[in-house]
């Protein structure tokens, strides 16, 4: 069954036609696009043949799944056609630096949704400084953990972000998210709870502090 993550992921597939989900896992997000956002193609792709092989059987299930090509790849190594949407979700984030980099020309001006366990600061950082900007941004709790969603659009207008909205996204703090006051609670009694605080840490506390409505 897929997940409420993965559902909201699915959202920004609306008016996409061509999809590359790398780290595709169980390919729940290419099924939720052909069966609700009309997906027309889509490249399933991950490093490991297991997940591989568990999205092709769960997508064999279905009459769109000759619409779908499956790509035993390191992110988007051997991705050679157009795609007008990639989805980068349930890794860290400076793997997923590391991924964008390694084939930067194939992102052409494809939309980016990515959901990185970690590092969104450094994400952010990254994109917006190579000709994107923060098209939209989705914070939810599930199964006891905070899943952040940011979707980047390229962009020839440069974006310039403070650095809090960095750290805790720009369209976040703009709605005064319900979900994003939840995890800066969170953030700060966790940091709160460390002993002997170092310099870092004690600026993460401040950051939290000055942002916290």
């Amino acid at each position: 069954m897929i997940s409420k993550r993965l559902k909201e992921i699915a959202k920004y597939l609306e008016n996409k036609k061509i999809l590359a989900d790398v780290g595709c896992d169980h390919g729940y997000v290419i099924i939720e696009g052909f069966l609700n956002y009309n997906l027309q193609k889509a490249y399933a792709i991950d490093n490991k043949e297991g997940p591989l092989e568990n999205a092709k059987n769960n997508i064999n299930a279905h009459e769109f799944s000759n619409k779908v090509e499956f790509l035993l790849s390191d992110g988007l190594e051997k991705l050679e056609d157009y795609v007008d949407v990639i989805v980068f979700a349930g890794m860290g984030g400076l793997l997923i630096i590391d991924l964008l980099k390694k084939d930067f020309r194939k992102l052409n001006n494809a939309r980016l949704i990515i959901q990185a366990n970690r590092n969104t600061y450094e994400v952010r950082k990254y994109l917006t400084e190579v000709g994107y900007y923060i098209y939209d941004e989705k914070i939810i709790f599930e199964d006891g953990k905070y899943y952040e969603i940011i979707v980047f659009e390229k962009t020839e207008q440069p974006f310039n972000y403070k650095r809090n909205e960095l750290y805790f996204g720009p369209v976040l703090l703009d709605r005064k998210d319900s979900v994003l006051k939840e995890k800066m609670k969170n953030d700060l009694r966790i940091l709160n709870n460390i002993p002997n605080k170092n310099a870092e840490i004690l600026c993460k506390i401040n950051l939290v502090k000055e942002n916290l409505w």
